[in-house]
Parts: C-alpha cells; structure tokens; sequence
C-alpha cells in the first residue's frame, strides 16, 4: 500500500491511504525531534589501502584510503566531516604491526584529541568507540594513533574507521 502526504496551507501533515478498505496505523511519538530519512543520514566506513609507517610512540594520523561506504559523501581525505548536525557514533579498530607494548587510538575532533578510543597495552589490536557532537558545518573527525612498533597494518579486516548519525540535532 502506499501512503500520500499532503502539506495543507498551514503546515500540518496528514496521511491518507489511498485503498481505504484496509486499515493504516500510524503512531507519532508526541515527543519533540526530528524525523530522520536515508537520505540526510550521513555514514561511512574506510580503512587504510597499505600498511602505514609511523614515528615510535608519537600520534600519528591514520590515512583511510579505502571506503566501503560513505551515504552522503562527508569522507574525504581521512576526515569526517557531516553535513547534518548531530550525535555520531565513531568506531575505530587498529592493528599495529608487531608491537607486544600495545597501541592506541584516539578520534581528533577539529585537529584535537577528544576521546581516546582505543587503547590495548599489552596487544597489537586496539579498538573502541566513542559519540561526539558535530554541528553538520565546520566540525569534522579524524583519528590519531601510537604505538611502539613503526607502523600499522592495512586492510578493512586489521583497520578500519566508522561512524554514522545516532540523532540530529
């Protein structure tokens, strides 16, 4: 069945089925917010395309060449930046290559750390998520990452970064 909107002159939507002969239920929260479609609901998934040297110990931005998703094309250059306001949830999963001294990852939101979301200090796999505000315009993500060893494996089953919106704002 399909089910028409209609806008009338002051604002209102109503719904009306166009079979009237079955029955249509439509429950509306009465609480405030704001209805959500695919189309405005920024996501993505990256990872590295080759494995990346870094500086022992020091914080080193993760270059996420690959993308396996990315709905409203707000990933570019390693970076999140949205274009809608709101709650994002970001996962980071890294793999340092061979580090028995652990690593660490952290999600950078305008070029400083936020959140350290990853952290493992006796392993070489680390990962964690954290949710962080964006205001749909200038914020964005990346994520910085340390260990020990010299670099960082590649590949979307060893490195990966995600993120999607939880709710506008």
């Amino acid at each position: 069945m399909t089910v028409k909107l209609k806008t009338p002159s002051n604002g209102s939507v109503s719904l009306t089925p166009q079979d009237t002969a079955a029955d249509v239920v439509l429950t509306v929260p009465a609480k405030t917010g704001t209805v959500m479609n695919s189309g405005n609901m920024p996501a993505f998934i990256a990872y590295p395309t080759s494995e990346q040297s870094v500086t022992p110990n020091t914080a080193t931005k993760i270059i996420f060449a690959g993308e396996l998703a990315d709905t409203n094309n707000c990933f570019t250059n390693s970076r999140f930046t949205p274009n809608v306001a709101g709650y994002y949830i970001f996962t980071v999963m890294l793999h340092a290559i061979n580090s028995p001294n652990g690593c660490f990852g952290s999600i950078y939101k305008n070029g400083s750390e936020y959140s350290r979301v990853a952290h493992a200090a006796s392993s070489i796999l680390a990962s964690g998520s954290t949710i962080v505000y964006l205001n749909g315009t200038t914020d964005y993500v990346e994520v910085y990452a340390s260990t020990p060893a010299t670099a960082f494996y590649s590949g979307i089953n060893l490195m990966s970064f995600s993120g999607c919106l939880l709710r506008a704002a």
